[in-house]
């Protein structure tokens, strides 16, 4: 069976997965001339430098092929002492013998890269490429005299290898990446449709054209414009083609402590299904222990109890069938209910963020203290009754403000006091219960004032909803231990950074921003989700039927447009972009772009009069952002939809 066409084709394949080592500005170290087109590829996507590193075997005196040392271009020779003093051999005859095959490597270098002087790799990551991995007795003497060369790391990489030479490498360099390691492995060329000699003149243009394009790009770097946005996005991005594409992003994200996947709208199922790829493998190979989303905590604690084995119910769809909030299709879909299942084979938790369960956190917490503490529960059901005349009504209470500014602001507040100061003396699962309604009661208490904030307009009612967010993604976290990882779900416009919107400006901020405010940028990572077109699943006005809507192209001069021109220069529906320092010191990081934003609410012709977009600096709003240029609508499950509910402030409703 082939696996690849041919070394180039190997070489591209191999680039992606060794994406994510961009960041370390790598030099690429090719062993010629096989290695050479492949290596080659690699260091076009990673933007690094190329040199080659020739080895070559000291024969015997009298007996050539018979190896007691190695020696490469400017290196002391490697010498087997052990075959020197079984063999009587004399060393000074050994060290000619060296010195011929030094001048040989030198001058067949000299051929191959021209004037140029060798790469310094001192200090830096090394990617040590060949077109295969035999014996590995070449990459083996290869590694010994670039560690000679003092770098930070070196990594070898190759398309295709014999698992015995691949362990026996794994001995001694950093880290062996190979994407093929066959079991009955006999030679490389079996593996390759075709497996033509590189010739001299070959690997030279392939040198030379490296040369150029490295040069083109520092200048590009150094000189940039608004001409240059797509090319930046396709600098700092991989097409998806298949699975194993999208391992750089993978191992990108699974270095920090807290990962946010955006999205653009709460309506497109590519976003959903991406998400719940990106987190399945995250919990499963990365450790991350829970997942938090723009949803109700008590809703989502139906669904985390199932996660957990707790519930009676059959299965994730049939909790989401008694949903009732709308818009009820944002956790009640299918993406979703395969998520969950996934989560109950995995045991990892699944958590709401968000404050607008205010009746029903208040149900929670009376049954809870009747069942706990009866001594408790009369004074806090008292205190909550503050609440009935309003008939499970937020827009009646919201109104009620308006001629009573003090509400029931007092008694949520007495209630929560009360249970935060609640201690017990198991701590397992009545400590849950415990956690869960002191939860609730925050919840109550965040969501009076949410209320109250919206009622007079300007940005407090947002920013309340986003704090309360963040405070409770601090509280999972801390709950859950000092090395604990976990995984937010929001839309672009709650985990996208607001200090590189417009948001700022006008007084907003935003769970991503404060995320990164609070934990330290190092240890979030932030990433967008967009689309060019397609369908949506979304309501023409708040509490309307869902309803599937076309998706129009993206304006012109948009970050969409620009990543639909990229999308079509890489000849992929989907990327993936990692945003580094030199995508952050370009147009990327610096300059603002329209950036789609839809809501539960979407209707087309808003965004002919400007609505639906927010400025943005992309590599300072996000730290990745995965593109599908053409989505298709969620599919919904059906639920019970409560009409009473009161609209979001923005972007949602407008």
């Amino acid at each position: 069976m082939k696996i690849f066409s041919d070394r180039i084709d190997a070489g591209k394949k191999l680039a992606e997965r060794l994406f994510s080592f961009k960041a370390q500005h790598p030099v690429v170290l090719a062993i010629p001339r096989g290695g050479v087109p492949v290596a080659f590829e690699v260091a076009q996507k990673l933007h690094a430098p190329l040199d080659l590193i020739m080895v070559k075997k000291i024969g015997a005196p009298r007996n050539p092929e018979y190896a007691v040392g190695a020696v490469s271009e400017d290196q002391k020779p490697i010498l087997n002492e052990g075959l020197l003093t079984l063999h009587g051999l004399n060393k000074m005859a050994i060290e000619e013998i060296a010195n011929e095959k030094i001048q040989e490597i030198r001058k067949q270098m000299q051929n191959l890269r021209g004037s140029a002087t060798p790469l310094h790799i001192a200090g830096k990551t090394v990617l040590l490429i060949d077109d295969g991995i035999a014996t590995g007795t070449t990459l083996i003497t290869a590694i010994k005299f670039i560690r000679a060369k003092n770098p930070a790391k070196v990594i070898v990489a190759a398309p295709v290898g014999a698992r015995d030479s691949v362990y026996q490498l794994q001995a001694i360099a950093d880290d062996v990446i190979c994407l093929e390691t066959p079991e009955n492995f006999a030679a490389v060329g079996e593996w390759y449709q075709n497996f033509d000699q590189v010739s001299d003149d070959e690997v030279k243009t392939l040198m030379q054209q490296r040369k150029i394009h490295s040069a083109h790009h520092s200048s590009a770097s150094k000189n940039s414009g608004p001409d240059d946005i797509v090319q930046e996005i396709a600098d700092c991005s991989m097409p998806v083609r298949g699975p194993q594409s999208w391992e750089a992003l993978i191992d990108h994200l699974g270095k920090t402590r807290v990962v946010m996947l955006g999205e653009s709208s709460h309506g497109t199922e590519e976003f959903y299904s991406i998400r719940r790829y990106i987190s399945e493998r995250l919990m499963k190979e990365y450790g991350f222990k829970f997942i938090a989303v723009e949803g109700d905590w008590p809703a989502c604690q139906q669904l985390n109890q199932y996660a957990l084995g707790n519930s009676k119910e059959r299965s994730a769809i049939d909790i989401m069938h008694k949903f009732e909030r709308w818009p009820t299709w944002m956790w009640a879909n299918h993406e979703t209910a395969r998520l969950i299942e996934s989560m109950k084979k995995l045991k990892t938790e699944f958590y709401g963020l968000d404050v607008y369960s205010l009746f029903e956190s208040i149900d929670s917490v009376n049954a809870w203290a009747k069942q706990n503490r009866p001594e408790l529960a009369g004074i806090l059901q008292e205190r909550y009754a503050c609440f009935d005349p309003f008939s499970r009504d937020e827009k009646a209470y919201a109104r009620y403000l308006l001629q009573f500014p003090e509400g029931c602001r007092q008694e949520v507040l007495s209630n929560l006091r009360n249970l935060l100061t609640v201690r017990i003396n198991d701590f397992s699962k009545a400590d849950d219960q415990l956690f869960d309604a002191q939860q609730n009661a925050r919840i109550i208490s965040n969501a009076e004032s949410y209320y109250r904030a919206m009622i007079f307009g300007g940005p407090e009612s947002w920013n309340v909803r986003d704090n309360h967010m963040m405070d409770t993604l601090d509280i999972l976290l801390r709950r859950a231990g000092e090395q604990s990882k976990c995984i937010v779900w929001a839309h672009n416009t709650h985990i996208g950074d607001y200090r590189a919107t417009d948001m700022k400006d006008a007084g907003y901020v935003n769970l991503g921003g404060l995320a990164r405010e609070r934990f330290g940028e190092t240890n979030v990572k932030l990433v967008g989700f967009g689309t060019y077109e397609g369908d949506v699943l979304a309501g023409p006005a708040w509490d309307g039927p869902e309803t599937v809507t076309t998706l129009y192209p993206a304006k012109k001069k948009s970050f969409e447009d620009y990543c639909h021109q990229a999308a079509e220069a890489f000849a992929a529906k989907r990327f993936y972009s990692i945003f580094d320092e030199t995508a952050r010191s370009g147009v990327l990081g610096t300059k603002t772009y329209p950036h789609r934003a839809v809501g539960v609410v979407y209707q087309p012709s808003f965004e002919q009069h400007g609505h639906n977009y927010v400025p943005t600096i992309p590599a300072q709003r996000y730290d990745c952002f995965v593109f599908v240029d053409q989505t298709s609508a969620l599919k919904s499950i059906k639920a019970q939809p409560n009409y009473q509910d009161l609209p979001e402030t923005w972007p949602g409703g407008f």
